[in-house]
């Protein structure tokens, strides 16, 4: 061991400073690959993400959809999915209507309703039913009164279809309006709602006298 003035040089010290160089050169180098490998974990999975959801819209594009007017042989299909909407909005045991009283009241010879129907290959998976009704106020309109999706093909722009078909319907018609009804806690058909411009009118109250009130206060008119 060499002495300069008071200072001692330790033989060893180039040798553990390159140790500590060479340590912190590869732990930078490390922290620098971990950080590239993170980012290119999300790049790629965001890179999967677009993927799917482009992949989903072709799959959409190339499904042989078409929007039509019922017909009788769809009135089991559309029933079927006025239950499942009755199920969706809590009130499963409100559906009192049947397949017979739909034929009736939408193809019967006094028909008061109509419909429209996504088609996908024969397989009914929409329907929007709907009536012509009068504004004293405005003069003709149309009546939304259901909008149903299948389950499996909702937010897949199924119900857009529907909605823009009928709004084609009421322009050609000359309505003055599109009036419909959605549940307050249903958000996401108030946003999809939302989309049109449409006006919510908090201000007015919905009524109504069921059938078994109805029978009752006709029977007491008639004492």
């Amino acid at each position: 061991m060499q002495i300069k003035g008071n200072r001692r040089e330790n033989p060893n010290a180039d040798s553990l400073n390159a140790m500590h160089t060479a340590a912190s050169a590869f732990l930078s180098k490390k922290s620098e690959n971990e950080f590239k490998f993170l980012i290119l974990a999300c790049v790629t999975s965001f890179i999967l993400i677009i993927f799917r959801i482009a992949e989903a819209h072709i799959s959409l594009s190339q499904m042989n959809i078409i929007i039509r007017k019922a017909e009788p042989g769809d009135v089991a299909a559309i029933h079927a999915l006025i239950r499942e909407l009755a199920e969706y909005e809590k009130f499963p045991s409100a559906v009192v209507t049947t397949e017979s009283t739909m034929m009736r009241d939408g193809f019967g010879s006094e028909k008061i309703f109509d419909a429209l129907v996504s088609d996908l290959d024969g397989r009914i998976i929409g329907t929007a039913i709907y009536y012509t009704g009068y504004s004293t106020w405005k003069g003709r309109l149309i009546y939304l009164e259901d909008l149903v999706v299948l389950g499996e093909f909702r937010r897949s722009g199924i119900g857009k279809m529907l909605f823009d078909e009928l709004i084609n319907i009421a322009v050609n018609t000359s309505a003055c309006q599109l009036r419909w009804q959605v549940l307050d806690w249903n958000t996401t058909a108030i946003n999809f709602y939302k989309k049109y411009n449409a006006s919510f009118e908090n201000e007015w109250i919905s009524c109504r006298l069921e059938k078994e009130e109805l029978e009752k206060q006709y029977r007491n008119s008639m004492k």
